[in-house]
């Protein structure tokens, strides 16, 4: 009467369902239910990698360009930095000289001075490489700008009644790597006899 051995071996069967492509609507022992949710299709894998290495892709390339653009972006501000100090300098050693002279009487847009710091004859002048350089008491010229930059213009005036009153005005182009940026600076100095 009841079969308990063939109803337990009905209930552990694996349930299953209706082939679509059987013709004859018979039960199909190859396509179950459990068989198609054990994990992903080849297929499914292959887009998913593809569409993480795309992604990964563009993340990685954005982060190069962002890298590449800070590193010319601090090389760039080295160079104006360079120039500022050049123009510090200067300014500083100008401001307590004294006799300032040119190429002419007076300096009026003279690409050289020279002046007198506590008892030292100091040259400042823009050299045919477009470099800033220094010269103590007739020793060697030193240079206050780097390589980097290309002065076009370096110019020294001194204010009509005032002698020992001098604008710097320094113009020119930082160059890194094939960038370059113009830039000009001008200070407004003042001697300080002590």
């Amino acid at each position: 009467m009841f079969d308990e051995h063939k109803t337990m071996k009905t209930l552990n069967h694996k349930k299953q369902h209706i082939d679509p492509y059987n013709n004859f609507g018979m039960w199909s022992d190859m396509h179950t239910y459990e068989n198609s949710k054990k994990g992903f299709l080849l297929i499914e894998l292959i887009v998913s990698v593809a569409i993480f290495i795309v992604i990964v892709t563009v993340a990685l390339g954005s982060l190069v360009v962002i890298f590449e653009s800070n590193r010319q972006a601090s090389s760039l501000r080295l160079a104006l930095d360079n120039a500022n100090f050049a123009l510090n300098s200067m300014s500083r050693e100008m401001r307590l000289g004294s006799g300032f002279t040119c190429n002419s009487a007076v300096c009026d847009g003279d690409s050289k001075v020279s002046f007198d710091y506590f008892g030292k004859q100091i040259v400042y002048e823009l050299n045919n490489n477009n470099i800033v350089e220094k010269q103590i008491d007739g020793g060697p010229l030193l240079p206050l700008t780097s390589d980097r930059h290309d002065i076009h213009t370096l110019r020294f005036t001194q204010a009509g009644t005032e002698p020992d009153m001098v604008t710097i005005y320094m113009e020119g182009t930082a160059l890194v790597g094939n960038q370059s940026t113009d830039f000009d600076i001008q200070t407004s100095i003042s001697s300080r006899k002590l």
